[in-house]
């Protein structure tokens, strides 16, 4: 089955398979090679942008630190200090399915 393409684009191609001769395909192949690596490198460009020091400054400024109450601090230290003893009623009948008897 042959393609029938309009007389302007044959002679199109026609100048182009004279021109290139029998490296054509090397040729197009090289130009698809440039045009990858030409998009490669822009979005590599956009992934990473220039940091903008005066905007990273700001922003550093603006975030602020959470702080601890009192309270809490002294309450957590005296739940460490009471010793609380948990019962294991249930350790002895849980079976671990990975383990190898």
């Amino acid at each position: 089955m042959k393609l029938k393409l309009p007389p302007s684009l044959q002679k199109f191609i026609a100048k182009f398979r004279n021109l290139f001769g029998r490296f054509g395909f090397e040729v197009f192949l090289v130009l698809i090679l440039v045009v990858l690596g030409f998009i490669v490198f822009e979005v590599r460009q956009f992934a990473d942008p220039p940091r903008n020091e005066d905007l990273y400054n700001e922003q550093l400024t603006t975030i602020s630190s959470g702080r601890f109450d009192k309270k809490v601090i002294n309450r957590a230290e005296g739940l460490i200090d009471s010793n609380v003893e948990v019962k294991q009623i249930y350790l002895d009948n849980r079976d671990n399915p990975f383990s190898e008897k």
